[in-house]
């Protein structure tokens, strides 16, 4: 990874340790530890896609806020969210994105829910490369329960439609 990009990622571990802290007392994280922490897994995975040439843009939209990247052989690019969503999006708080990211929250209760809302499941599948290229990828037991999953309702499909 860039240097930068791993400095950025530090971010990601803070406020994920943050997060993890507040339950025992900690003061609450900041806002803008949480907005750079899911900046920096946006980062990070948008640097993995671009390495093993997945064609992709994702976002994530924390409140009015959030970060997209898009990738493709040639690098990627990371920028604040727009409204709206090009290509995979997932949509709930920044500690909830974060939380299923690290594999600290359940991700089938938070869709159930509604806390998480995601956007274009099919185009997250494009991700599902870096659950074996990288198998520490944060994200990667959120990807990789959403894998399972769509594989389940699609085979459910594939054998309804029989």
């Amino acid at each position: 990874l860039p240097l930068l990009s791993v400095v950025l990622g530090q971010a990601y571990e803070l406020a994920v340790h943050a997060l993890d802290l507040a339950p025992c007392g900690a003061p609450t994280p900041p806002a803008h530890l949480l907005d750079r922490g899911l900046a920096a897994l946006l980062d990070v995975t948008g640097a993995l896609s671009a390495r093993i040439g997945i064609h992709t843009s994702v976002t994530a939209q924390a409140g009015d806020g959030g970060w997209a990247f898009a990738s493709d052989s040639d690098g990627w690019v990371t920028t604040p969210a727009r409204p709206g969503f090009d290509g995979a999006g997932v949509r709930g708080a920044a500690a909830d994105l974060l939380d299923a990211s690290a594999g600290r929250a359940a991700l089938p209760q938070l869709l159930l829910t509604r806390r998480l809302v995601v956007h274009n499941m099919t185009s997250f599948m494009r991700l599902a490369p870096l659950v074996h290229e990288v198998p520490g990828l944060p994200g990667g037991s959120a990807l990789r329960t959403g894998v399972a999953g769509l594989g389940k309702v699609t085979g459910l499909v594939g054998r309804l439609r029989r």
